[in-house]
């Protein structure tokens, strides 16, 4: 639990920095293209990892294959410096807020978080109820619990390749909003199926992950784009920040309620909630004005 508690703090600032230094590489009407191009080697990571560390398992022990996760540090290349005339600045209160600030001027900004931080209350909880639904409600074992994960991660791996091509000439709104909308769909109707229907679930899976890229991949360009890039890192954590701030919420309530409801209905209602999300997107004009360019 030590060890997960580091390496989550690593990743805080690993995930942000990775992100705010594309622009200064890649053209603004990449960006988007790049996201899905991104998220299709995590896909395909997802996809083969288990099988590479089925084989490295029957070859190393188990701490020699985690010293490969150090070894990656060795591979760091150089990126572009973004240079700031108040470099002096140390106090990490003030730049949290002004980092907040910078997003407030921006118009749609806070609406993106607040978008951000309600689907994520829903989003997260659902992927970890995927092997409890998949157990206890289509009476599978771990074989269709695992083909659900692959399912899933296939269909996201289709969506970010989809994303990389068509990435540069989609509406930024519509994705997000769609993305959303095909996911609480998916989660509505795995709420109505009967205990017989594993195999449309998993259907309904793979469309599922198709969607993720569309909000995620988006998401992620509209403040590469939007953003100034000395301010970049610190917008992108102050929005993981929420999203992670949300998610503990929403494994509470899915805790809470899922077993007193039953697994299928709290399905149901996370799905209806999250169709509820897509529409108040739509209608958000701050956030429409944010997506132009």
């Amino acid at each position: 639990f030590i060890v997960l508690f580091i390496r989550s703090i690593g990743n805080a600032f690993y995930a942000p920095s990775l992100q705010a230094i594309m622009p200064s590489i890649l053209p603004k009407d990449q960006l988007t293209k790049y996201a899905g191009y991104s998220q299709s080697f995590e896909s395909a990571s997802m996809i083969a990892s288990p099988a590479i560390a089925s084989v490295l398992y029957s070859m190393f022990p188990l701490k020699a294959i985690l010293m490969l996760d150090v070894l990656g540090a060795f591979l760091a290349v150089d990126i572009p410096e973004i240079f700031r005339e108040d470099k002096e600045k140390t106090n990490l209160l003030a730049e949290v807020k002004e980092g907040y600030n910078v997003m407030r001027s921006v118009p749609g900004m806070r609406e993106l978080l607040v978008i951000g931080a309600l689907y994520a209350v829903i989003y997260f909880p659902i992927g970890t109820l995927y092997p409890l639904i998949t157990m206890s409600y289509f009476n599978g074992s771990v074989r269709e619990s695992g083909l659900v994960e692959t399912v899933f991660a296939a269909g996201t791996l289709v969506g970010s390749v989809s994303l990389g091509i068509w990435g540069g000439r989609i509406d930024k709104i519509k994705a997000i909003a769609g993305s959303i909308g095909i996911y609480g769909a998916g989660t509505l109707i795995t709420g109505l199926l009967p205990p017989q229907g594993f195999y449309i679930f998993a259907f309904l899976s793979f469309f599922m992950g198709i969607s993720v890229p569309f909000y995620f991949g988006v998401q992620t360009s509209i403040y590469q784009i939007k953003i100034q890039g000395e301010y970049l890192g610190r917008a992108l954590s102050l929005s993981g920040s929420i999203s992670m701030a949300a998610m503990p919420l929403g494994l509470v309530l899915s805790g809470a309620l899922a077993g007193p409801l039953g697994i299928e209905n709290w399905f149901l209602i996370s799905g209806g909630a999250t169709l509820g999300i897509a529409v108040f997107a739509l209608t958000l004009p701050a956030l429409r004005h944010c997506m132009d360019g």
